[in-house]
């Protein structure tokens, strides 16, 4: 479909910059033009999706171009095949020529059933740490803040890795007026810190290492949490994470995987955000089982173990 734009990133802030710069590009910001914004969720989905297919179907009396931007950061069109299959047909079948779909998934990992479709693909890449640090200079520059470089260095290592994150928090910096140094970088970014171990675990799964390491070290020097206990929530987290995939193989809809497997809605969400294929998830539970094996039977230092296979790149 020639009217279907598909932007996808890690970086929320960084996929809306370049869905507005496609927009800017295309003379889309104007008064001639109509956009509406969706939301896609688990639990308004089937009433959501009738009401973008229908106004897909017609234009705007008023406009002579209408735009749609869905922002599906569930991923749950990218989660299920089924899903995606039927809402793709639905739009090719109906898409009115002077309809644009613009569609947001926060992932850089996109199905393969999506990514043969006929649209145009946008993959907005996270900025690498020079471009991060020249954008925080920029962005301080904006809101009459003096940061030295190892201030600049320093919200880098210890705010989340999220420009949304950092630019409010900027914002809200400048609006006190006061020198910025390291404590007060240290106060604000304090509130970041999570002391929910199936938080920290998420961030694994979904490969957002840099907010994983920083967490984890964290949880070790500053509260001394249990790496045992830690692991463990790893291999429980893998085992949802398979059990629902193969129920879904099955047609299991979710909300008798949500009773079957005794989770909630907000569980699954998070847990379908990984993105791990089965085997993937098959082979790093058989990894897991081998590794607390050799750390009970004294072959390797337990803290070590851990370490170890986080580092690696499983996922």
């Amino acid at each position: 479909m020639e009217n279907m734009k598909i932007f996808y990133g890690l970086d929320n802030f960084l996929v809306n910059q370049e869905v507005n710069n496609y927009l800017k590009e295309q003379d889309l910001l104007n008064q001639t033009t109509a956009i509406n914004t969706y939301y896609l969720a688990q639990d308004t989905f089937e009433i959501m999706v009738p009401e973008i297919l229908q106004q897909s179907k017609i234009g705007d009396l008023f406009n002579q171009k209408k735009v749609l931007i869905i922002n599906d950061y569930d991923l749950i069109l990218n989660n299920n095949l089924k899903l995606w299959t039927k809402f793709s047909q639905d739009l090719k079948n109906n898409l009115n020529h002077d309809v644009i779909i613009i569609l947001k998934f926060l992932t850089n990992n996109l199905k393969q059933s999506i990514l043969i479709s006929p649209a145009d693909f946008f993959i907005v890449k996270n900025y690498q740490k020079n471009q991060l640090k020249n954008w925080i200079k920029t962005k301080a520059g904006e809101y009459q803040i003096n940061l030295r470089q190892e201030l600049i260095t320093s919200i880098i290592n210890k705010f989340p890795n999220s420009l949304n994150v950092i630019n409010n928090e900027l914002k809200k910096i400048a609006c006190l007026n006061n020198q910025v140094d390291q404590n007060l970088i240290e106060k604000f970014a304090s509130k970041y810190f999570i002391k929910n171990p199936y938080q920290l675990i998420n961030f694994w799964l979904t490969k957002d290492f840099q907010s994983f390491w920083w967490q984890y070290r964290n949880f070790w020097e500053k509260i001394n949490y249990d790496k045992v206990n830690l692991f463990n929530i790893l291999i429980y987290q893998l085992e949802l994470i398979r059990n629902i995939k193969l129920l879904l193989i099955k047609n299991v809809s979710y909300q008798e995987i949500m009773v079957t497997l005794k989770i909630s809605q907000i569980q699954m969400n998070s847990l379908l955000k990984s993105q791990l294929e089965l085997k993937i998830v098959n082979q790093l539970l058989v990894k897991a089982h081998e590794l607390d094996l050799q750390i009970k039977t004294g072959k390797i230092a337990k803290n070590l173990a851990f370490d170890l296979f986080f580092g690696r790149n499983w996922v």
